[in-house]
């Protein structure tokens, strides 16, 4: 069975055919961006508009009898970038959950919750394990668990060529977003960790560093000997002494350490455990109460 390929309306004809169904009728066109108005690229970052397709667009967007919109999977700001032309240009992003028109911008609420629902697992990141988890698996001579690890970057990074080395730069980039986001949520101005304590009393922030290498030190010489209960014990609690931050739960990680050191009774457990349990309550207690008041007037209003 052969298949009859259409032939290809001629350009004229596309045009005249457009204008005579037209009428004097205010016409919306809309285009795609990657593959329509600019070619395909390997690297996306590398995909611009030409100087002649720019001016074309320019072009039908400052006339008055028309509208034009263009639609892409890319990210609003990512196209708004990419096209800039005068006249009024509507944009869709993320095939339309993100819209932009002259004077207004829309966000579907569906996005808005997946937006954050990132942000809470890019808050629930800890940086800090970046140092601690390497330094145990080294100094517990875990070398099949370090090879695994080795093995799995290897495996994800040939896995990722055929998309494009520019991959990595921009998961880099995101990274240094991060902070941004701990700021956002608030995550630098509460909990009970030495990064925070230094911001409060204004005091400089390099001066964080002694903990980070006590926390280091603390972890590498835990993971030298075989007491697992003192290894998650002290990781835990080596853990939020390197934080920048710490979430509200997470000063639950300390209970653990708290209660083995108040346990074992001994004059150098309770110097450790008590002020370090006195700091947390001061910490969790207020942020309770908020969050109790704050849910009662919720509750209040949805009940009005």
């Amino acid at each position: 069975m052969e298949l009859a390929l259409k032939p290809v309306t001629p350009v004229a004809q596309l045009a005249e055919e457009i204008a005579s169904r037209r009428g004097a009728r205010h016409m919306l066109l809309l285009c795609d961006f990657d593959g329509t108005l600019c070619p395909f690229f390997a690297d996306p970052r590398a995909v611009a508009l030409t100087d002649s397709m720019a001016r074309v667009l320019g072009s039908l967007a400052s006339r008055p009898d028309g509208s034009l919109g263009v639609i892409s999977g890319r990210r609003l700001q990512d196209v708004r970038d990419r096209v800039t032309v005068p006249g009024e240009l509507y944009i869709a992003g993320f095939h339309g959950l993100e819209i932009h028109t002259p004077g207004e911008a829309f966000l579907h609420p569906d996005a808005s919750a997946a937006a954050a629902t990132m942000h809470d697992v890019a808050a629930a990141v800890k940086p800090q394990f970046a140092i601690l988890i390497p330094v145990a698996l080294l100094a517990g001579r875990h070398w099949r668990a370090i090879g695994g690890a080795v093995a799995g970057f290897v495996a994800m990074l040939l896995l990722s060529l055929p998309f494009g080395l520019f991959l990595w730069p921009d998961w880099l980039a995101m990274i240094g977003e991060h902070p941004g986001i701990v700021s956002g949520y608030g995550l630098d101005v509460l909990g009970a960790t030495p990064m925070l304590a230094l911001k409060v009393l204004g005091l400089p922030l390099w001066l964080d560093l002694p903990f980070v290498l006590f926390a280091v030190w603390l972890v590498w010489r835990a993971f030298r000997a075989d007491d697992v209960k003192r290894q998650v014990l002290i990781l835990l609690a080596a853990t939020l002494i390197a934080s920048p931050y710490a979430i509200r739960y997470e000063l639950a990680m300390l209970a653990p350490s708290l209660v083995d050191a108040l346990v074992a009774g001994t004059i150098r457990g309770l110097l450790i455990a008590l002020p370090l349990y006195c700091l947390n309550v001061l910490t969790i207690v207020p942020a309770l109460i908020v969050s109790l008041v704050a849910s009662t007037f919720v509750s209040t209003d949805k009940d009005r």
